[in-house]
């Protein structure tokens, strides 16, 4: 497995000295993640779904993103119901 990291600028900390590291993901590591097949992933990144970002040849993504994207697909659970009316 390849890890790439990127220094992104756009967040800045205390300091404007000390940019934050952020990790890319493969698309492979992104669908291995989902759970979801490579032309699922490409439907979602058209549709705005999920951002992408194409660096030299490949297609990487922001973990933070993908695990902002999973989190904003929860399952609320609701409250269980007792059969009878009770």
């Amino acid at each position: 497995m390849t890890i790439i990291v990127i220094w992104d600028n756009m967040r800045h900390s205390d300091t404007m000295n000390k940019p934050k590291l952020t990790r890319l993901l493969s698309i492979k590591e992104v669908i291995e993640i989902l759970n979801i097949g490579r032309a699922t992933l490409y439907r979602m990144i058209d549709a705005g779904e999920i951002k992408a970002y194409k660096i030299g040849k490949g297609v990487r993504f922001k973990q933070e993103e993908i695990e902002k994207y999973i989190n904003s697909h929860q399952i609320e659970a609701k409250k269980s119901r007792k059969k009878g009316g009770v």
